[in-house]
């Protein structure tokens, strides 16, 4: 379960954090909890951090999302979809440090309400030798 609430300031403590430090993370993930090289990538997710400006974005079937990145805790969070109200964004994409990643659908939920996985995946990190330029 996962409760949604506004992270607005943990957005802002991450750019305090991170503010004129190169940095960048990719993760490629599929649907499952194992990992198949048989299988191919089904969604993509990166962070990109060029002096204190995050650029966060998530890949997948053939479109890509800009997303508001957060650290919380030991997970990484990309939150997405427009809303009316731009600190209640409709999409969460959450991977936590065992790679075990969820995709939460807030689009029908109220804030504050527990709301289950639409979707789980593992996910593995990518090495700068393997990125995908974007």
């Amino acid at each position: 379960m996962y409760n949604y609430k506004n992270k607005v300031n943990a957005a802002l403590i991450f750019l305090l954090l991170f503010a004129g430090v190169a940095h960048a993370d990719q993760f490629e993930c599929q649907i499952g909890s194992r990992w198949s090289n048989i299988r191919g990538v089904e969604l993509t997710a990166i962070v990109k951090v060029t002096e204190g400006v995050p650029y966060a974005a998530i890949y997948v079937a053939g479109t890509h999302h800009i997303a508001h990145y957060t650290v919380e805790g030991f997970n990484r969070h990309w939150a997405f979809g427009s809303s009316e109200d731009e600190n209640n964004l409709r999409y969460s994409f959450v991977i936590h440090p065992d790679n075990k990643a969820f995709y939460y659908d807030l689009s029908v939920t109220e804030l504050g309400e527990d709301v289950n996985p639409t979707q789980i995946y593992i996910c593995r990190q990518i090495s700068d030798d393997q990125r995908i330029p974007r």
